[in-house]
């Protein structure tokens, strides 16, 4: 019962991984949010030598640490928070501590419900759901304002008890890219393919093409000039849902959606009568036209 009792102590655990046999020595650490059971992304680091290598550990350590925030308010589309420990970081060095947010920092929502037993019922990360920091305010900028964008219908609003929390931790994406992969909904192997995607900029309702999903339903997503992405899915012309990404968090997310091919036929369908109905109209005006014409010539045969 280590890994419990020690869950229960400390409210962060790092996982330190070190390939020694090698030169220069390989460093690996993962960050433990033990009130969501979270495991932060692997954050690499080197150490040429035994001598530095508490050096290099601190230094993978503090590219894991993931700063906290307690939402204390949210709605459909913003929400505040309180930075936890926040009064701890040092004025002159707040720009540069690892435990700081600043504006334009973009934080991953989690919720956690527990039973009367004080096991959770519901815990981690919410699905395609992001913070973005708009603005700091209160004694050191401890208290913070962020927009929120979400991909499934409700937000983070809920009644406030002791059996609730809702926090939100700073991402730190060490990858390069993620791929998205689109399958019909709980049916994994029915992949959505040649769907379009669109990026949305943050302030704007601008959209740009991206792309189409492959013979796979996957696509590659790359960063940009923003560290948040906002994507549409659209087929038909129909949009079938909003999904924001933070590239190079994740290897690979996957979202199921309802297929659009049934509505599409459908809309063939229709069109193909329409064009059917069109035609029969334009031959009709067609005979009237050539009928007048034969009366005013008088060949009435």
């Amino acid at each position: 019962d280590l890994v419990g009792e020690a869950i229960d102590q400390y409210d962060k655990i790092f996982i330190v991984h070190i390939r020694s046999g090698i030169v220069p020595m390989e460093i690996e650490v993962a960050e433990l949010d033990t009130l969501m059971h979270h495991f932060g992304p692997v954050a690499r680091t080197e150490a040429a030598t035994i001598g530095v290598l508490d050096a290099a550990v601190g230094r993978g350590i503090t590219k894991a640490f993931a700063p906290v925030v307690r939402i204390e308010n949210a709605g459909q589309r913003n929400a505040v928070g309180l930075l936890r420990a926040g009064g701890l970081i040092r004025e002159r060095f707040r720009e540069s501590s690892p435990a700081s947010i600043n504006v334009g920092d973009v934080l991953e929502p989690m919720t956690r419900k527990n039973d009367r037993n004080g096991k959770p019922i519901l815990i981690g990360p919410m699905d395609f759901a992001f913070l973005h920091v708009s603005e700091l305010t209160g004694h050191q900028g401890r208290n913070i304002e962020m927009d929120f964008y979400s991909g499934r219908a409700g937000g983070l609003q809920g009644r406030k008890n002791k059996r609730t929390f809702r926090t939100a931790l700073k991402v730190r994406p060490f990858g390069t890219d993620t791929m998205l992969r689109l399958h019909l909904q709980k049916d994994p192997d029915f992949p959505l393919i040649g769907y379009e995607l669109y990026d949305k900029e943050l302030n704007s309702t601008k959209r740009t093409f991206i792309d189409r999903t492959d013979w796979d339903g996957r696509m590659l997503v790359e960063p940009n000039d923003t560290p948040l992405r906002l994507l549409y899915v659209k087929n038909g012309g129909a949009v079938l849902a909003r999904l924001p990404i933070v590239p190079g968090l994740y290897p690979k997310v996957v979202a199921d959606l309802r297929g659009d091919d049934m509505r599409l036929q459908a809309e063939a369908y229709i069109r193909g009568v329409q064009n059917s109905i069109i035609d029969l109209v334009a031959i009709r005006e067609l005979f009237k036209a050539r009928v007048r014409l034969r009366l005013e010539r008088g060949q009435m045969d």
